[in-house]
């Protein structure tokens, strides 16, 4: 079954799913990623080094939701409407890879649900894990308070 992700996961499998030159298109045209990327220009940024920063980009809400915008436009998302919506088409896109969706719906503020699965898996958790679905809101919150910051 589906766990949540970490944010730096979630910046990962969206790192991994954007092509190189809209991420060097994203990191010329927005200015807090100069502080993610210190040190290298926007043309010369290769994903393996947008990679070792992943834990920047999930710190920084604005640079994340950037990020996601990024990945929108790489993967053909048309633009409009709220960032959440146009995430959760993106989770619905089946010719995408099933953690990049997990990525999406979680960001998009889904429950996490495998493939078909009418419940998601907190709910179908017995007992003893009643604990995990109490931090799979808090992680859900905190990826959406990101993406609206």
């Amino acid at each position: 079954m589906d766990e949540e992700k970490s944010s730096v996961e979630v910046a990962a499998e969206l790192i991994r799913a954007t092509r190189q030159d809209v991420l060097r298109r994203a990191a010329s045209r927005h200015k807090g990623w100069a502080k993610v990327l210190r040190g290298f220009r926007p043309q010369a940024l290769t994903k393996e080094l947008a990679l070792t920063r992943a834990g920047e980009f999930a710190a920084a809400p604005q640079v994340l939701r950037e990020l996601a915008e990024a990945f929108l436009q790489s993967a053909g998302v048309p633009e409009g409407g709220r960032l959440e919506e146009r995430l959760a088409v993106a989770a619905a896109n089946s010719e995408l890879p099933e953690a990049v969706r997990q990525a999406c719906r979680q960001l998009a503020g889904e429950p996490a649900a495998a493939d078909g699965d009418v419940a998601a898996p907190a709910e179908a958790a017995p007992e003893p894990e009643a604990p995990a679905p109490s931090q799979a809101r808090a992680s859900r919150r905190r990826a959406r308070k990101a993406l609206q910051a």
